[in-house]
């Protein structure tokens, strides 16, 4: 693996972890958002570096990004 493999999985770790802990919180006001957002951040660590879309046209990445923005916001409408 190259250094910025291991640093990309490093931070989807850490990632993860915060999410589980934010999600351990009983209720707390944001964590939803700081859930979503957290989520939103793997998925463009994982795109970007494992599905290597850094080097492709910036038309996907737009796409990619309004897919997400969408996908958050129905989640944080549904249970907001």
């Amino acid at each position: 693996m190259t250094n910025k493999n291991i640093l990309t999985w490093g931070g989807l770790v850490l990632l993860t972890s915060a999410s589980y802990f934010f999600s351990d919180s009983n209720g707390a006001k944001y964590s939803l958002y700081i859930i979503i957002i957290l989520t939103l951040v793997k998925v463009f660590l994982v795109a970007l570096q494992y599905m290597e879309m850094k080097k492709a046209n910036r038309a996907w990445l737009f796409i990619l990004a309004f897919v997400l923005v969408v996908y958050a916001g129905s989640v944080i409408a549904l249970y907001s």
